[in-house]
């Protein structure tokens, strides 16, 4: 009993390091550290992040592009002035805060991905 009883707290043994090793690959010690977890979080929230500035960028623009062609069919069919034209695109190409807040924010993200990883940038 106390032999089958050894056997099985063994083979426990074994499974419970050998499922560590699977698990942290060739770096046991990088499983428990919170610094490169949250270093690793920061880093991708500030790719997607950069992602999110891109797409609003994009759309932004292209919204204006097109707005800006409707606006010149205008003008050469003589349905608008070039001040109307101007006064129009003027008033579209306004920026709101997230135009800031975005790029800042995954910014900030890499800076504190450097800091909460502890090493420097």
């Amino acid at each position: 009993m106390v032999r089958a009883s050894a056997q099985v707290l063994v083979a426990n043994e074994l499974r419970r390091r050998n499922r560590h090793s699977e698990l942290s690959g060739a770096a046991p010690a990088a499983i428990g550290m919170l610094g490169a977890k949250v270093a690793l979080s920061l880093f991708i929230l500030g790719v997607v992040l950069v992602g999110i500035a891109t797409a609003k960028t994009f759309h932004h623009m292209r919204n204006l592009f097109d707005a800006w062609k409707v606006d010149v069919d205008k003008y050469y069919a003589d349905k608008a002035t070039w001040d109307q034209i101007q006064d129009e695109d003027d008033k579209r190409a306004v920026t709101d805060w997230w135009d800031y807040t975005i790029p800042y924010a995954s910014f900030a993200c890499f800076i504190g991905g450097c800091v909460g990883g502890g090493g420097a940038c």
